[in-house]
């Protein structure tokens, strides 16, 4: 007999969903279908951080000073962190991915704001011969380039972080700004972005990178279009697919330490935390029978 799983309408796509959802796929259930309570984190607040002084800065024709450049990121990140806070003021309720204190991992990641934002104003502005930002067809800078496109029936939405013109050459690339420690694995984010900026201006973009903050430069240039259209838009295509079905498995690996919602995980977490978020075809028993009837085997 087949079980009746509830189906999960979306109004569209992102690539981060699509990820999150090939890594593991419980997580994104937790995450998005069941929004469970998440611990907090300073990173997220570092990102977004320094992503708004950075849009800011280009915005502004690169005309911001660095301070005011940094004040605005630093404030940003203040502000994010005292909102969790408020949220959750309990250390237990927050994760930093080892056994740092809670307030030295937020001092630390504030500080790193600040030197983020620097290191890359400072690298930008000592490469301004070699590329600098792309203008959209209304005169200003490609910077936060926002898309909604169809790929396979599919609505992915999504914006572009920067799209760099050398003058040299009159080319253009992609580039994705990463405050995170871990370098991406493939370029297919990049690819596409890429995509997306083809639909909208009907302009190939065959090269991208990576700005690794914590290097305070940017990865190799890539291929693009190894990731053709028709990748893309199968992967968007089985992943849309695949959730709707409710389709949802666990996936135990490194990315576990650093999951916000671990404790409901069947597989991670504890039996108390995760039975109340089961998926209705393991309900069929409650979690504790489960338990027992897999000792009595």
């Amino acid at each position: 007999m087949r079980l009746e799983v509830p189906t999960f309408p979306h109004p569209h796509r992102s690539f981060s969903q699509m990820q999150t959802y090939a890594r593991c796929s419980e997580q994104y259930r937790l995450q998005k279908v069941e929004k469970v309570p998440e611990q907090m984190t300073a990173w997220a607040p570092q990102g977004n951080a320094f992503h708004t002084g950075a849009e800011a800065w280009e915005l502004s024709g690169r005309q911001m000073t660095a301070d005011e450049a940094v004040d605005l990121a630093v404030n940003e990140y203040d502000e994010r962190i005292a909102k969790q806070r408020e949220k959750q003021p309990e250390d237990s309720g927050w994760l930093t991915g080892g056994r740092t204190k809670v307030d030295v991992d937020i001092t630390r990641r504030r500080d790193r704001v600040a030197e983020h934002m620097r290191g890359y104003i400072d690298y930008s502005l000592a490469n301004e011969a070699v590329f600098r930002p792309a203008e959209l067809p209304d005169g200003r800078p490609a910077v936060e380039v926002p898309f909604v496109i169809t790929v396979n029936g599919v609505t992915l939405k999504g914006a572009i972080d920067l799209v760099l013109k050398w003058p040299e050459t009159g080319a253009l690339t992609l580039r994705d700004l990463k405050t995170g420690n871990k370098l991406p694995n493939d370029a297919l984010q990049l690819s596409v972005y890429g995509l997306a900026w083809w639909r909208l201006f009907q302009d190939v973009i065959e090269w991208g990178d990576f700005f690794m903050c914590k290097n305070n430069a940017p990865t190799p240039l890539t291929r693009l279009l190894d990731y053709s259209e028709a990748y893309i838009g199968a992967w968007l295509e089985m992943f849309d697919r695949s959730e709707k079905e409710g389709i949802y498995l666990p996936n135990g690996g490194d990315h576990c330490r650093v999951c916000t919602v671990r404790k409901y995980c069947p597989l991670m977490g504890s039996p108390e935390s995760a039975g109340a978020y089961l998926m209705p075809n393991l309900k069929i028993l409650n979690y504790n029978e489960m338990e027992e009837s897999t000792l009595e085997r």
